[in-house]
């Protein structure tokens, strides 16, 4: 009887990377052995390795070593497509990521197949379940084929009717959301060629403590028990919410906030390095700020006050800290006042946290009844950051539900496969094309160039909203049946102004900053104290109205900063628009932020 210690076993999950000759390098776990692929991408951001990690890498590795493919499947947001990708890293493979949806025919997967075994890539198929199942059955015949000729060592494969070489390098995984709505069922003809892996619960206290020490906190260990018991809190006593997330994108959105602050703030106080007692109380206060950003704007107005009490619970003798920066402020107060609004200080509190999630967000969420202000805090951001940063920001803004799906992302004719571009994919190819766009340094900073923010104005339905997953995560990427892939510029803004999230599903939620509008951020005597003032700057008004304004109408002149109006209701109009630019092959315009610049 063979027997093997816990170390030996332990060793065995490992990846052992060693040079077997001049040429080769050899990467081993268990009993496969890969060679090295040098297929260099740079250095992306590492993942954290956790227990569930290494399980995933030694179950995938054993699936490529069978010849089989690899299916992790759990909730959103527990790390599926990141650690298929971060193996492929290890090993040298040029991972491309599709994000499928009921466009992907059988047509369009083989053709995605075949580029994957001509070049020897692995082909990461998200939410592969959103396929139809009549095409799901017939995708596991081209992936037997595939895995037949990989167990026969085969140099061609024979996929739509045509040979092809054949690659021993190609890998095949899917991942899934499974419970969710429009989902298919594998057949069970092909889960036999998918190794599962189950990722449920990852381990976010040490992600959070390696990730704070990669970000240069002396305390990671300790703060980092303090943010997870945070979430923990929050999930369990706060009250349910459509748009409420507290998983792992979160957690990690927090400490990406708080690994800039921290730089930022080691210049600002050298002398707390010296102290640890002080840089203890310095490193809470950076996370507490992080966390205040990005967790304090989706909060309903009930919960807010509860958040304060936890924070005075997880970190004691820490001081709270509001959200303020007094350059974006003052600008927003100027140009409230130039369109004849007020600013509140709850809606001036908005403004300030859409400027603070957009830092850290490509995705955002303003969450709202109509009439609350949510795209007068859009447009009067815009401007504000035009003005201060000097560039220049046009928004396309696109009602989702007056077009179908094909119109929206575009359609494949299934004959010439000719490619058409819908609504969303023109703005976006567009944008790309653009020639004077921002650099990835400036679309988050200073200097001259254009930035772009596309509106979603409507309520998120699956249906459509799903297609967007690949676009709203760390991918950015929109793939299209046609193989193609449009990558997101990092200068551009997915943005969506929804009246609820009642039936968006948690996996596009949770890819999203959220700002959420309470119902008394705007109030019917902003409405009327605004419509007046605009009538008067206009000259459409009678001189006993303007003499009564103060009396018998009821209404005094407020002083500026205490009241806000969106004239436009939330509908996508602009009360003061600078230019409109228009999208002839999508038939829609731009709604233009760009008055200061």
């Amino acid at each position: 009887m063979y027997w093997m210690s816990r170390e030996s076993q332990k060793s065995l999950k490992d990846l052992e990377i060693v040079g077997e000759n001049e040429s080769d390098i050899i990467v081993r776990t268990a009993n496969s052995a890969f060679v090295y692929g040098y297929e260099y991408l740079g250095i992306p951001e590492k993942l954290v390795q956790t227990p569930l990690t290494d399980r995933t890498y030694l179950t995938l590795t054993q699936a490529l070593h069978m010849r089989l493919g690899g299916n992790p499947f759990g909730p959103a947001g527990t790390g599926k497509t990141e650690t298929v990708k971060a193996l492929g890293n290890q090993l040298g493979r040029f991972v491309l990521v599709f994000n499928c949806d009921e466009q992907f025919d059988f047509t369009a997967m083989g053709r995605i197949f075949v580029g994957l075994c001509q070049v020897g890539a692995w082909g990461c198929f998200d939410e592969f379940n959103r396929l139809q199942a009549r095409i799901l059955s017939a995708v596991s015949e081209q992936i037997l084929t595939i895995q037949t000729a990989l167990i026969k060592k085969s140099s061609t494969v024979e996929l739509l009717n045509k040979t092809i070489p054949m690659s021993p390098d190609v890998g095949i995984f899917v991942t899934m959301n499974p419970g969710y709505a429009g989902r298919s069922e594998l057949p069970d003809n092909l889960k036999h060629l998918l190794r599962e892996i189950a990722m449920v619960v990852p381990d976010r206290q040490r992600i959070a403590e390696v990730t704070l020490f990669a970000q240069g906190f002396q305390f990671g260990e300790m703060i980092s028990r303090q943010i997870v018991t945070l979430f923990e809190l929050c999930q369990s006593q706060m009250t349910s919410q459509p748009h409420y997330d507290f998983g792992l994108r979160s957690m990690k959105s927090v400490l990406r906030s708080a690994g800039k602050l921290k730089k930022s703030a080691m210049l600002e106080n050298r002398d707390a390095v010296d102290d640890p007692q002080k840089l203890l109380v310095l490193e809470q206060q950076l996370i507490i700020k992080s966390i205040s950003s990005t967790l304090l704007p989706k909060l309903v107005s009930t919960d807010v006050p509860l958040l304060s009490t936890l924070f005075q619970g997880v970190f004691p003798q820490v001081p709270f800290e509001a959200l303020s920066d007094s350059l974006v402020e003052e600008q927003v107060r100027l140009i409230c006042k130039r369109n004849n609004l007020e600013a509140t200080a709850q809606w001036l509190d908005k403004t300030l946290q859409l400027f603070e999630i957009q830092k850290l967000n490509h995705g955002i969420m303003l969450v709202g009844s109509t009439g609350t202000g949510k795209t007068t805090v859009r447009k009067t951001l815009l401007e504000a950051m035009d003005i201060i940063q000097g560039t220049r920001t046009t928004s396309y803004v696109i009602d989702p539900k007056t077009i179908d799906k094909e119109s929206l992302f575009g359609k494949l004719n299934p004959v010439t496969l000719e490619w058409t571009d819908g609504v969303f994919t023109a703005i976006l190819r567009k944008i790309i094309n653009s020639s004077d766009s921002l650099s990835g340094d400036q679309a988050v900073g200073t200097g001259g160039g254009k930035k772009y923010w596309i509106i979603f104005d409507g309520d998120v339905d699956p249906e459509w909203a799903e297609n967007l997953n690949s676009v709203l995560d760390d991918n950015k990427l929109l793939t299209l049946p046609n193989g193609e892939r449009l990558e997101l510029p990092p200068w551009v803004r997915v943005v969506f102004e929804v009246h609820s999230l009642a039936t968006a599903t948690l996996a596009t939620v949770s890819r999203c900053g959220m700002i959420w509008f309470n119902d008394d951020t705007i109030s019917d005597d902003m409405y009327f104290t605004s419509f007046l003032f605009n009538k008067i700057k206009m000259g459409n008004h009678s001189g006993g109205l303007a003499s009564k304004s103060g009396s018998s109408a009821g209404v005094t002149k407020p002083k500026i900063g205490d009241a806000v109006l969106d004239q436009t209701a939330d509908s996508g109009g602009d009360s003061n628009p600078a230019s409109v630019e228009d999208l002839d092959s999508a038939g829609i315009g731009g709604d233009a932020g760009s008055s200061g610049a």
